[in-house]
This record gives C-alpha cells, structure tokens and sequence, in this order.
C-alpha cells in the first residue's frame, strides 16, 4: 500500500525539484526533508499543517492526495473558525472542559481555539485528526486547500 512519504517522493521527481530546494519551501531543514521521504508518520507528526500546505504548493499537488492518495470533488471545506465553533459546541454539548478534551485528545489546543488561524502553524494532521474525530467532523473537510493544484499522480 502506498503511504504518502511514497507520494511524496514520486511528486518530488516528477517536479524536478531537488530535495533542498523543497526543504527551503517548506521551512525545514535538509534533514528533516529527508525524514518525511524516509520514514511513514513524519508527513503527519512533523509538519504544521501550514508547512505541509506550502510542500503541497511546491509540488502542485493537493494535501489530500499527498496524505491520501484520494482527491474529493466537492467537499465541504471548513474554515478553522467553523472547526473551533464546532469544538466549542463539542464541549459544551458534551459538558467538557477544555483540559478534559485535550487529555482525550493527546493533544493542546487552547490557543487555537481562542484564535482560529493559529490552526495551520500550531497543528499537525494528526492533531486535526484527533480533534475531528472526537468531536465527529471528517478530518479531510478541515484539511488546508491548495487551490492552485491540478496534478493527479
């Protein structure tokens, strides 16, 4: 089964961009660049999703389909401030507080919640993942857009 760190090098080759070129893009080091081809979780653990939306720009390819291999046509997409209401009403509906969820979770989200586009330097798709599962919201409809992307790999 393909993962992505396998998408990730295709992509790469079929840019023609070298490795640190694309470390410099995405606000990394060489090293670090190495490890997301190298070794399956580091696309999800390591990289802000704001650093994954800009390899994704890199290579013209969507962060869905990088993490995926799948593209949907139509999704709804929601803002990070629609994410952080539905969080709120999460906790609220479920009398929660917020140091509960977040141990649920594994993860802080505090500041996110108070400001919303925070999201995209300060979580990880695994952190969207496990936000959007616990609450019940399709972590791909959070999944940052890269508008300008057309490949299909």
């Amino acid at each position: 089964m393909e993962e992505p760190k396998d998408r990730l090098v295709a992509a790469r080759k079929r840019s023609g961009k070298t490795h640190q070129e694309l470390a410099d893009m995405t606000g990394v080091n060489r090293d670090w660049y190495y490890d997301l081809e190298s070794y399956a979780p580091e696309l999800s653990e390591s990289l802000s999703l704001l650093q994954l939306r800009n390899l994704c720009a890199a290579l013209d390819v969507s962060p869905l389909w990088l993490m995926t291999g799948g593209e949907v046509s139509g999704a709804k997409k929601l803002l990070p401030s629609e994410l952080m209401a539905s969080v709120k009403s999460y906790l609220g509906s479920n009398n929660l507080d917020l140091t509960e969820f977040e141990d649920k979770i594994g993860y802080t989200i505090a500041s996110v919640l108070e400001h919303p586009d925070r999201i995209f330097e300060e979580w990880n798709v695994d952190c969207l993942k496990e936000v959007c599962n616990e609450i019940g919201v399709d972590w791909v409809d959070a999944l940052p857009v890269n508008e300008s992307a057309n490949a299909r790999l």
